[in-house]
């Protein structure tokens, strides 16, 4: 297989990165590149999500070269030179702490009567929704150079506060990342979770503005819903289509403030959850660091 990729370069009109892919045998793959620069004997590196440390191999203007590699070389960045798609999301291991439902006062409110009274009374009560579930939390991470499965790491760069990325929840455990996409109207996630519309607690209700996330380097823009504390944002996306909970991903950009307790945190979200009491539900979690 061919594939030819052109590459953004510091120094005059992009360059042009040309991939012959052959399968040597399982698990291996034979590459044999050509590269060819606008400008004559470049020497510019190519930086890969920005994040300082990991590169692109330096070639001379012209050089040819072959090498063979394991089918994922870039562990946690998911980068494979000549597939054309570089996502850098990856599957995030979880630890619940805690998990809790709002259940309101413990003691019921009582007024002082007799018969023939007429007593004005204001009620004050909060009821828990059955249609969003919420996550919060702190991102312990590296961003990492090593082989598939490998026991250690070639290269490690610790997380940071102050870096930078984005947490997704989905239902789907095994979402098709190269699909994934934005525009997504909160009216389609009621249809697929079957709320009522006309509910305070609707996703037309809910997911009331449009927010921004960036993953992998793309801006995707969807229907999205600010916090009533310290304003995250949760931002609505799919994975090419809004039919099934599958279809859907709930996202919300890392940033270090307080969550809506006053906690220091990484990340708040909500995900859209089966409002029949009792039911629960898988969601899994994926991390893009950068």
């Amino acid at each position: 297989m061919d594939f030819t990729r052109h590459l953004p370069s510091a120094k005059g009109p992009a360059s042009k990165f040309i991939c012959n892919i052959q399968e040597k045998s399982p698990g291996i793959k034979k590459i044999s590149f050509t590269y060819d620069a606008a400008e004559e004997n470049s020497r510019n590196l190519y930086k890969i999500h920005g994040r300082s440390g990991v590169y692109m191999p330096r070639f001379e203007a012209g050089q040819k070269g072959e090498q063979k590699m394991n089918k994922t070389i870039w562990a946690l960045a998911f980068v494979v030179l000549c597939s054309g798609m570089a996502f850098a999301i990856a599957n995030a291991s979880a630890t619940q702490e805690s998990t809790s439902k709002w259940q309101g006062v413990t003691t019921a409110g009582n007024i002082v009567t007799e018969g023939g009274n007429v007593t004005s009374v204001t009620l004050d009560v909060n009821t828990s929704t059955e249609k969003w579930a919420g996550a919060y939390g702190e991102i312990d991470g590296n961003l990492v150079l090593a082989e598939d499965s490998a026991s250690a790491f070639m290269y490690s760069w610790a997380y940071a506060d102050g870096d930078v990325g984005e947490v997704c929840v989905s239902q789907n455990n095994n979402p098709t990342w190269a699909n994934l996409g934005g525009g997504v109207l909160s009216t389609a996630i009621d249809t697929v979770w079957e709320f009522t519309p006309g509910d305070a607690d609707s996703a037309a209700s809910v997911f009331t503005e449009d927010g921004v996330v960036n993953i992998a380097g793309t801006a995707y823009t969807s229907n999205a819903s600010t916090s009533d504390v310290n304003s995250w944002q949760t931002v609505i996306l799919n994975f090419g289509a809004t039919t099934t909970p599958d279809d859907v991903a709930f996202c919300v950009n890392i940033t270090q403030k307080n969550n809506y307790v006053g906690d220091p945190v990484d990340f708040q979200l909500i995900a859209a959850a089966n409002e029949t009491a009792g039911i629960t539900q898988d969601y899994y979690f994926y991390v893009e660091l950068v």
